[in-house]
C-alpha cells in the first residue's frame, strides 16, 4: 500500500471502535443539498457594504480582480454590530472558492485576501475588526451538517476498513471519499464517491467498511483542525488493500491535526 499523508483540515477525535449502523437516525440536518456557507461578520463600529463572488479553483486565487465568475452577488450593507451569511449551492459547483468585496477597501482587495476554498456543509465565519485596517481580522470554519459515528452505513460485503483513532481531548469531523486523482496527482471535490461529515468524539474510534470492489479510483479522508481550515487530505491511498489504520496524536500551534 502506497500512503502518502497530506496537508490537512479543520478539526476538533477516538477510543473503543464504533462498527456499522443498523437502524441509523436521521442527520442532524436531513437537508441532502451540499452548501457552503460564508459568513461575514461586522465590528468595525461602521457600515460595510459587502459582495460575494464564487469562482472555479481552476483559476488563480491570487489574481481576483480578473476572475470568470460562477456566481456574483450583489451588494448587501450590514450594519455595524450585525453579520451576514452567504449561501452558495456547490452541487455542480465542487471545485471552486469564494471571496468577498467589502467597502470602504474597495473592488478586489478584499477577495484576495479572504478568499476560502469551499467545503460541503461547512461554513467560514470572517470577523472584521477595524474600519481603518483591513488587515484586522480573524476567521473560523464549523461543520454545519454531520452525522454521529453511530449511523455511519457501512458498504454491504465490505473488504476494506479504514479505522480512525482520536486519542486527544477534542472531538474531530472527518469524511471518507474515492475519486480519481488528476494528472498532476491533485484532488478535486468533485467525488465518485463520499461519506458525510462524521462527527468523531474525543477518545473515540470508528470503522469505516467499504467494498472496494463499487468504488473507483484512490481512497482518501479528510479532517478538520480546531476552529481554523488548514489543509485537505490527510491520507490518500493507492492499491487499496484490506485494512488502514489512522491515529489522530495532538495537533501543532496552528490547529492542525497530527497523525500516524
Amino acid at each position: 500500500m502506497k500512503k502518502n499523508v497530506l496537508l490537512s483540515v479543520l478539526l476538533v477525535g477516538l477510543f473503543g471502535v464504533i462498527g456499522c449502523a443498523n437502524n441509523p437516525e436521521e442527520p442532524k440536518d436531513s437537508n441532502s443539498n451540499s452548501y457552503f456557507y460564508y459568513e461575514v461578520v461586522n465590528n468595525t463600529g461602521s457600515d460595510l457594504n459587502v459582495k460575494s463572488c464564487m469562482a472555479s479553483s481552476d483559476n488563480d486565487m491570487d489574481n481576483f480582480n480578473n476572475l470568470e465568475y460562477i456566481k456574483e452577488n450583489d451588494y448587501v450593507k450590514i450594519s455595524a454590530g450585525k453579520s451576514y451569511v452567504f449561501k452558495f449551492d456547490l452541487v455542480g459547483n465542487e471545485d471552486s472558492f469564494v471571496g468577498i468585496d467589502c467597502g470602504p477597501w474597495g473592488d478586489g482587495y478584499s477577495r484576495g485576501g479572504w478568499g476560502r476554498e469551499c467545503l460541503k456543509n461547512v461554513k467560514t465565519t470572517l470577523t472584521l475588526n477595524d474600519i481603518n485596517d483591513p488587515y484586522s481580522w480573524s476567521s473560523n470554519w464549523t461543520v454545519e451538517k454531520y452525522i454521529d459515528i453511530s449511523q455511519f452505513i457501512c458498504d454491504e460485503d465490505s473488504n476494506f476498513t479504514h479505522t480512525i483513532k482520536n486519542t486527544t481531548d477534542k472531538d474531530v469531523y472527518g469524511y471518507a471519499f474515492f475519486n480519481q486523482p488528476e494528472d498532476d496527482n491533485k484532488w478535486t471535490y468533485d467525488f465518485d464517491y463520499s461519506t458525510e461529515w462524521i462527527k468523531i468524539p474525543a477518545g473515540k474510534s470508528i470503522e469505516l467498511k467499504f467494498n472496494k470492489d463499487k468504488h473507483t479510483g484512490w481512497y482518501g479522508g479528510v479532517l478538520f483542525g480546531i476552529n481554523n481550515w488548514v489543509g485537505q487530505e490527510i491520507v490518500r491511498v493507492e492499491n487499496i488493500q484490506d485494512s488502514l489504520t489512522t491515529t489522530i496524536t495532538g495537533f501543532n500551534e496552528n490547529g492542525i491535526p497530527i497523525v500516524e
